[in-house]
């Protein structure tokens, strides 16, 4: 019989999905996880002006907040990133200001919660949004105390 890879030539299918990361399903290991369906991810984007910095550095932490959560899966409990302290950020001034819109944060519980941004010398904004399944969108904006949830893809700034 034929073997590439470790299957018999029977099982091409299978092969295929093993050649990508899968596994054959006959003992050639484990399959990897799948994502988790029906759970939200939480994409964040902080813009700051720039002034006539060529960079804009700050550090932040950011926090979620459960409210009002859909049983169901996805993370339900509270969390920050970092989990203490705060992330350094520095990035680039384009002509439109500086964005720190590099996070994302998957699996949690579809439903209401609070989002807010720390900074060392205290809180900078926070809002309660309702998180759906899938990708969401929520902008904040130096000087301004609260956020947009975008009702499409990307981001919206207050």
């Amino acid at each position: 019989m034929l073997m590439r890879h470790g299957c018999s030539w029977l099982s091409a299918v299978a092969c295929a999905a093993a050649l990508l990361g899968v596994g054959c399903g006959h003992g050639g290991g484990a399959a990897p996880a799948q994502p988790v369906t029906n759970t939200a991810t939480s994409n964040v984007s902080f813009k700051m002006t720039a002034g006539s910095a060529p960079n804009c550095s700050m550090d932040l932490r950011w926090e979620w907040t459960p409210v009002t959560l859909t049983p169901g899966p996805g993370r339900s409990s509270a969390v920050s990133v970092p989990s203490s302290g705060f992330t350094a950020m520095e990035v680039s001034a384009t002509s439109n200001g500086c964005f720190f819109s590099t996070f994302s944060l998957e699996r949690l519980a579809p439903g209401t919660w609070r989002i807010a941004l720390q900074t060392p010398q205290g809180p900078l904004a926070a809002c309660i949004v309702n998180l759906k399944p899938g990708p969401n969108y929520n902008g904040f904006r130096q000087g301004v105390s609260t956020c947009t949830q975008s009702t499409g893809v990307g981001f919206v700034y207050p």
